[in-house]
C-alpha cells in the first residue's frame, strides 16, 4: 500500500510539466494585445490632428508590409539553409552566402525600421515627439527591456 502511494506520487511529480508551461498558451491572448498596444502607441497620444492620424496609418501600413516580406524573404532563406545544412556533406560555401545574404537582409529591415521610426517623428510637434520618444526608449519599442529582462527569462540570466 506505501509503496503504491509512493509509486503513484513519484510519477505525478515526473509527469508535471515545466514551471510556467501552462502559463504560455493562456497568457498568448494577453502578450499580442500588448504588442498590438505597442504598435499603436503613436496613434494614442494626446492631440494628433486628423492629418497626422492618417500619415502615421499610412507609414505604419507600409512598414507592416515590409515586415511580412521582410519575413517570408527571411524564412525562405532559413528554411534553404536548412535543407543545405542537413546533407551528408553539406557545401560550407553556400551556407556562408545565405548568413550573408540573410545578414544583408537583417541589415536593411533595421535600417528601414529607423527610417520609418524617423518618418514618424517628422509628423509629430515637439511635445507629442517628446511623449513618442519617452515610450519607445529601446530598440523596437521595448523600453529598454529585451528578451533577457523579460520576467518569465529571468532563469537564464543565472
Amino acid at each position: 500500500m506505501v509503496s503504491g502511494f509512493v509509486m503513484l506520487s513519484a510519477f505525478e511529480a515526473i509527469s508535471q510539466r515545466r514551471p510556467g508551461a501552462r502559463q504560455q498558451s493562456y497568457d498568448r491572448p494577453i502578450r499580442q494585445e500588448r504588442a498590438m498596444l505597442r504598435q499603436d502607441q503613436c496613434l494614442a497620444i494626446a492631440g494628433l490632428s486628423e492629418a497626422q492620424q492618417e500619415s502615421i496609418s499610412a507609414l505604419r501600413s507600409k512598414r507592416l508590409e515590409q515586415g511580412v516580406q521582410h519575413r517570408a524573404q527571411m524564412d525562405a532563406l532559413r528554411a534553404k539553409k536548412r535543407e543545405l545544412s542537413v546533407q551528408a556533406s553539406p557545401d560550407m560555401a553556400q551556407v556562408d552566402a545565405l548568413i550573408d545574404q540573410m545578414e544583408s537582409l537583417r541589415s536593411a529591415h533595421l535600417k528601414e525600421a529607423a527610417a520609418h521610426r524617423q518618418a514618424v517623428r517628422a509628423l509629430l510637434t515637439d511635445e507629442q515627439r517628446a511623449i513618442y520618444d519617452a515610450r519607445a526608449v529601446g530598440p523596437m519599442g521595448r523600453g529598454g527591456r529585451g528578451q533577457a529582462m523579460r520576467p518569465g527569462r529571468m532563469h537564464r540570466m543565472r
